[in-house]
């Protein structure tokens, strides 16, 4: 089986693989915005690892947005999840007992893994303003993952106008914040039923605030109106995906704003 590292819904910005018998050590690193009283905080977590046995590593990556729409089936609620899983044929290494962060003025510290758990998270949600610069330093381990030092700037907060329906035969228009510098993509979903089937148009758009949906992507799916539909969900996304030199060794940081945002439990 496949180790497919895929950090959002957004899995399909892929622009790097690596197949080898023995990965070189990996990183990677993810944060999502959840508001709380009048702001926002983050819970970043990081996992640590090398992919064995010839397992194929998939990055999530910004690279080149598609700005395109497709509809796949979905087998859950299809509502948007973010969610970093460890890849099935993958051994975890060390960083070190600990790694930091630095965000909006904040110095938080992420604990090495316990005996129940593979990420090293912070000990509590970290308030921050989406768009600032976050930066992350690994102190390494001799036989596990190199020490690194890695920056990204945070996705910003944005809202996005209320989704309304053409007439029949006209593309859905969808409006948004635009991002405020380049290097983001914006990820939209809109989830329906038709009989049995949850379905899930996906699109991925350059992020300058406007796009629309295909007419003829709705024309699939005669049955379809807006009763049936479950909810849509957006995502801003912006990544760091570096190789270091000397070993090898990878770091991908992942930060994503959803809306409509989640609240922090």
């Amino acid at each position: 089986m496949s180790a497919a590292l895929l950090a959002s819904a957004a899995c399909n910005a892929l622009d790097r693989i690596i197949s080898v018998p023995l990965s070189p050590p990996i990183a990677t690193i993810s944060m999502n915005a959840q508001s709380s009283g009048g702001g926002f905080v983050t819970a970043p977590i990081a996992l640590f690892y090398r992919a064995v046995d010839n397992s194929q590593v998939i990055f999530t990556s910004v690279g080149t947005p598609d700005d395109m729409c497709h509809v796949r089936s979905v087998n859950n609620s299809g509502l948007v999840n973010i969610v970093d899983t460890l890849p099935t044929a993958a051994s975890p290494v060390s960083a070190g007992a600990f790694a930091t962060m630095q965000l909006s003025g904040h110095s938080d510290t992420l604990l090495a893994p316990g005996p129940q758990s593979v990420a090293y998270h912070a000990a509590a949600s970290v308030p921050f303003v989406p768009g600032d610069m976050a930066t992350f330093t690994i102190p390494g381990s001799s036989s596990g993952f190199p020490s690194a030092t890695v920056s990204l700037m945070t996705a910003e907060a944005f809202t996005m106008d209320t989704v309304r329906f053409a007439p029949s035969g006209q593309d859905v228009p969808l409006n948004w914040t635009p991002a405020s510098a380049p290097g983001s993509v914006l990820n939209f979903t809109i989830n329906y039923v038709v009989g049995p089937t949850t379905s899930q148009i996906y699109c991925q758009f350059v992020d300058d605030g406007h796009a629309s949906l295909p007419a003829a992507l709705f024309a699939t799916f005669p049955n379809v109106n807006p009763g049936a539909l479950i909810g849509f969900d957006a995502i801003r996304m912006r990544t760091a995906l570096v190789q270091l030199p000397g070993s090898g060794a990878v770091v991908n940081v992942i930060s994503v704003f959803e809306f409509p945002t989640p609240r922090s439990p």
